[in-house]
């Protein structure tokens, strides 16, 4: 996924890419502006030639990405989730069955911490068909933070490693654009980008938390990045 340089109408950055804070603002750093920028362009074009003609279909699904990831090509950490043992507990309830700090598990031992929490013995990891080791190893990534060994498996990944790169995203982008579409790219239509929003926020429902909360932060980044003079457009 090649970016395009000198784009520079949106004049934002997400200053935090966990769907808990995500936080958008101007920003003064051309060059923070410049990587969402070129980002949000490469996925458009990868949306384009996967078949998506719908703009509102487009706008509402970047914006659900966008909530999950801000715009980047990132892996899952611990690093950008709160120090706050309620809050992990209540995103993570394995956690609660857990024997010592949560908190200190996630900051000290990141790899442990998610081999836990998407363990066998949790919901994710039985959906996932996780082994004890594979938590870590398929945790979030790439622009729709694909997670799950079943999931990347069935988009085409050998090495989960393989998202962290342009290709990789590009590639987890494509599987998920087909599987949130049904299969069929082309006829997916919706009235406004708020509609899409709706369906799409539903089609990853239990990887962001309620669907009140993903609507509300993804119709925020609609409005920062793609609401001008009063209409929803994408860039060109």
């Amino acid at each position: 996924m090649k970016h395009i340089k000198g784009y520079n109408d949106f004049n934002y950055v997400l200053e935090s890419v966990n769907d808990y804070s995500n936080t958008i603002s101007k920003t003064s750093d051309p060059k923070k502006a410049e990587i969402i920028n070129n980002n949000i362009k490469a996925i458009i074009k990868v949306m384009k030639e996967e078949g998506l003609t719908d703009n509102n279909a487009m706008i509402g699904f970047l914006c659900v990405m966008g909530k999950e990831s801000g715009f980047q090509n990132v892996r899952e950490t611990t690093k950008n989730l709160p120090d706050d043992e309620a809050w992990l507990k209540k995103a993570f309830p394995i956690l609660k069955d857990y024997v010592g700090s949560s908190v200190k598990l996630k900051n000290t031992r990141e790899k442990t911490f998610y081999d836990l929490v998407y363990g066998p013995d949790t919901a994710p990891g039985k959906e996932f068909g996780h082994t004890d080791s594979d938590g870590y190893k398929y945790r979030g990534g790439g622009y729709t933070q694909l997670t799950g060994k079943k999931y990347y498996e069935a988009s085409g990944f050998k090495d989960p490693k393989e998202i962290e790169t342009p290709e990789g995203a590009a590639k987890a982008l494509k599987a998920s654009i087909k599987a949130y579409t049904n299969y069929k790219p082309k006829s997916t239509k919706f009235k406004t980008p708020q509609e899409a929003v709706t369906y799409f926020i539903k089609k990853v429902a239990g990887s962001s938390g309620n669907f009140q909360d993903g609507y509300k932060k993804s119709i925020s980044l609609m409005d920062s990045f793609f609401k001008k003079n009063g209409k929803y457009v994408l860039p060109v």
